[in-house]
């Protein structure tokens, strides 16, 4: 049954992978806004969260991931980019059913949405350079996931997007969607996920059409079972089930390799260590460092490196990322997300 289900797994990583390949050959990339990731938990462990997935931006990382979710989880966040560019989202997703005996998600799935919003300020010169006003600048995205167990170590997840763009005047919208997938293997804490997301035809502008790249990423973590202070009875229902019978996963360590139209393939690796301070009750912070290989070396400084940290009381978490762009600037992460 275990090589049936690794079979499986294997073959429609392959399918996608030959989907990719082929969307990838030709054309350039547009909806770029698309590719800017989310919540800080995940950006500050480089964005290496396709196997890991267990919030409620499994949405925008790996919808197979919402199968991990006990709770109805709504969360916020913002994000001061480059320049004058400022980034808002939400999302939310809800488990639907009674959880099964032994299952990690409600009876009947979990279905999960977001929106995300992308403002940027230009300014308006004529032909001489002279600046003669203003614009902005919008892209947003809202999108629908459902995600759902197909057995207790596989899930898969879809997503539908729904994208809307205003570059000043020019207008255009349409619709794309991801498919992921996530393994738990026999050895315990080791996952295996594949995720393909932006599958769109692309954007139709008044000055001509530009294509969407699909992203095609593969990921595996590991997060060992080790006693640790996460094991305290008094921390609610928020932490997952192996750490309130004494197996608390403390330190996470995740890897995800992307395929992208533009370039070579690149990785991006994240840890994150978290703990109970021992006057805390209820309480448990999160360290967490990473890499990500989309960021463009030419920029200098701390380019592709990442760091955060993360607060959570009962049901309620709190996370910062902060991502340096050398020349360009700095970038930070403030993200919210409430458990009920």
């Amino acid at each position: 049954m275990v090589k049936k289900k690794i079979f499986v797994l294997v073959l429609l990583c392959g399918f996608c992978g030959i989907f990719a390949s082929s969307a990838f050959s030709t054309g350039t990339s547009g909806g770029e806004f698309l590719k800017i990731g989310v919540g800080g938990r995940a950006i500050g462990m480089g964005g290496a969260f396709s196997s890991i997935a267990d919030n409620v931006t499994a949405v925008y990382w790996n919808p197979a991931g919402l199968t991990q979710l006990k709770m109805k989880e709504f969360s916020v966040m913002h994000l001061n980019y480059l320049v004058d560019i400022k980034s808002e989202y939400l999302s939310y997703a809800h488990p639907l059913g009674n959880p099964e005996p032994g299952a990690v998600q409600g009876k009947y799935g979990t279905l999960g949405s977001q929106l995300a919003l992308l403002i940027s300020h230009h300014s308006r010169r004529d032909d001489f350079g002279n600046e003669i006003g203003d614009f902005y600048n919008y892209e947003g995205v809202f999108s629908l996931a459902y995600g759902r167990a197909i057995s207790k170590k596989f899930s898969l997840g879809l997503t539908l997007k729904a994208i809307y763009t205003q570059l000043d005047n020019d207008k255009t919208s349409n619709l794309a969607f991801d498919f992921g997938g996530l393994y738990k293997s026999p050895i315990e804490g080791i996952n295996f996920s594949f995720v393909i997301q932006n599958i769109a035809t692309g954007l139709k502008f008044t000055s001509g059409k530009e294509p969407i790249s699909p992203d095609f990423k593969v990921g595996v973590s590991y997060s060992p079972s080790v006693p640790s202070p996460l094991s305290s009875p008094t921390m609610g229902r928020g932490l997952d089930e192996g750490r309130e019978k004494g197996k608390g996963r403390g330190f996470i360590l995740a890897t995800d390799m992307n395929f992208y139209k533009i370039g070579k393939p690149n990785f991006s690796l994240g840890s994150e260590y978290s703990f109970v301070p021992p006057l805390l009750k209820n309480t448990k912070l999160s360290a967490r460092i990473g890499y990500t290989g989309k960021a463009s070396s030419t920029l200098g400084g701390l380019t592709g490196l990442t760091a955060g940290f993360g607060l959570e009381h009962k049901n309620k978490n709190f996370d910062y990322a902060f991502v340096p762009f050398g020349d360009l600037g700095n970038t930070h992460r403030f993200s919210l997300t409430l458990k009920f």
